[in-house]
């Protein structure tokens, strides 16, 4: 054997072996009551690494025959301990086995970051159980709905354009459901391990993951009601404001990179200048020496993924795309500014996912940023308009002046762009 291919050999065989101690350091932190950990893991890669190279050059159905017997003597294993401990072990020393397997075959690579997925997992007993604890009935009916809307409903969506403009496509319309359906529910998840009885402020920021004009809505009624300093309402009404710019360009940079680059700047100023904002507020609340404490308020979490409200986005991102369009066609950019506008009124979504996809085949990258972030300073004005009407005057004191630079700083990037 040359030496090329004894070095081959210690690099296939050394890096099951780290595997196997990745594994094997996290069950020997939890191995009351199992037969596996530090040891017992780097012997069980190895041993598949090997029965695998061994397979390969003589010896036929060895690797199949490990399999079998790690399986056995695991379950044999479990059999004898406590049964209370679970089989958690049992499977890792399984995957184990195969993963040094997966080594020897060439996918070192990919074996690597199952292990620590695997190890993460393992890791996460005790948050994944209290999030599990946490789990009710509607939160099970918003994972099915989430299968329903991605796993039955897209594949059998007509993949093919209609109506005057050759635009509507209805399966990119409902993989636009499904996209902000996953944004929605990744927001649904934080909100239920965050909880949503938390300090105003945290309840603003984490509620705008979902949806920050129902936060804004839902504060700005709380705030009647409440005796103390309106600060902590200001500020969470704020803070909800300024979590729709990340959203913005994380749904533009899933469908068109371009844009979002061009988006990158205008919305980090008009993020900064609500951050700024609510920054002010607090030291001005500070500086008067007033008790700006609040005590907790919970606002309703409710699911984001009913079908009724994904198909109405579905027509409403139909609409926009299809106004959208029309405006580009007998208007030119003009037009494009103008829907965008009156569709920022309602949703950023809707217009951010329609103007990203348009300039992939019919507008200029730049014109297609610059109405986004006009949206965006259209919704900011709709957020400032519930505040008006429903907020508590020490409310609309403290959160209006910073919509108007929000607004503001959103307009001139725009203006900017290009």
């Amino acid at each position: 054997m040359n030496t090329p291919e004894l070095l081959g050999l210690f690099q296939k065989f050394g890096l099951a072996l780290a595997i196997g101690l990745m594994i094997g350091v996290e069950r020997e932190r939890e191995k009351a009551g199992s037969f596996a950990g530090i040891r017992t893991f780097p012997l069980i890669t190895l041993t598949g690494c090997a029965a695998a190279m061994l397979e390969g050059l003589s010896t036929q159905w060895l690797f199949p025959t490990g399999f079998i017997a790690i399986t056995v003597l695991s379950f044999r294993a479990f059999q004898t301990s406590d049964a209370q401990h679970g089989i958690t072990t049992q499977v890792s020393a399984i995957l184990a086995y195969l993963l040094g397997g997966m080594v020897w075959w060439g996918l070192g690579g990919f074996a690597s970051a199952v292990a620590v997925i695997m190890v993460l997992l393992l890791a996460a007993k005790a948050p994944l159980e209290k999030l599990s604890a946490q789990i009710g009935h509607k939160d099970i009916i918003a994972i099915v709905q989430f299968g329903i809307i991605t796993l039955i409903i897209l594949p059998i969506v007509p993949d093919m354009t209609y109506g005057p403009l050759d635009i509507l496509n209805p399966n990119k319309i409902w993989l636009m459901v499904v996209l902000i359906s996953a944004i929605n529910l990744i927001g649904y998840a934080i909100i239920k391990i965050v909880g949503t009885g938390k300090g105003i402020e945290i309840v603003g920021a984490v509620g705008g993951l979902v949806s920050s004009t129902a936060t804004s809505l839902g504060l700005s009624r709380k705030s009647q009601h409440m005796k103390r300093t309106p600060t902590p309402f200001a500020v969470g009404i704020l803070l909800a404001s300024c979590v729709m710019f990340p959203r913005i360009i994380l749904i533009a940079f899933s469908i068109n990179r371009t844009v979002a680059m061009h988006l990158l700047f205008p919305i980090l100023g008009s993020f900064s200048a609500g951050l700024l904002g609510c920054a002010l507020i607090w030291k001005m609340q500070a500086a008067k020496k007033h008790d700006a404490r609040e005590d907790s308020v919970s606002l309703e979490s409710k699911n984001p993924l009913e079908l009724w409200s994904a198909i109405k986005f579905g027509l409403l991102f139909g609409l926009i795309l299809f106004v959208a369009k029309a405006a580009k066609v007998y208007m030119g950019d003009a037009g494009i500014y103008v829907s965008s506008v009156l569709a920022g009124l309602t949703s950023v979504d809707a217009i951010t996912l329609s103007l990203s996809d348009l300039a992939s085949e019919s507008i200029d990258p730049i014109t297609a940023a610059r109405g986004i972030m006009l949206a965006s300073a259209a919704n900011a004005v709709a957020k400032a308009s519930i505040v008006m009407v429903i907020a508590a005057p020490g409310v609309r004191k403290r959160a209006l002046p910073v919509f108007l630079v929000i607004g503001i700083a959103a307009v001139v990037s725009a203006m900017l762009l290009g």
